[in-house]
């Protein structure tokens, strides 16, 4: 189909194209928005502390645009967390395998998220 604009008072003819392409599909994953201080509070008053440390490791691998990051006790001491509990998390995570972990030696675990 043809039809015609005016542009700088100039007639140009434009063909109407229609393309094949499928509407595109969402994800079929839902996601929510929290902010990570409204997490913490909610992990202290229902002692979910060490699904708080892979939520950490995840918005840490995406805010760096990294699959892999190191766990820090300072990044979880912030949200009440001990290096303890930190290390549990680490431990049971992997054994789920929701994540991968380096460890090394009086150093800071390396963490990679598999999804």
């Amino acid at each position: 189909m043809t039809r015609f604009v005016y542009r700088h008072g100039r007639r140009i003819a434009v063909e109407t194209l229609n393309p094949s392409r499928a509407p595109v599909k969402w994800p079929k994953q839902l996601f929510i928005r929290v902010p990570l201080d409204l997490v913490g509070l909610a992990a202290k008053a229902t002692g979910g502390q060490r699904l708080l440390v892979w939520q950490l490791i995840l918005h840490r691998g995406w805010r760096e645009r990294s699959q892999t990051v190191p766990v820090t006790n300072a990044m979880v001491r912030k949200y009440g967390i001990s290096r303890d509990v930190k290390l549990r998390a680490l431990r049971e995570l992997e054994k789920a395998r929701l994540i991968t972990v380096e460890w090394r030696a009086r150093k800071t675990p390396i963490a990679t998220v598999r999804l």
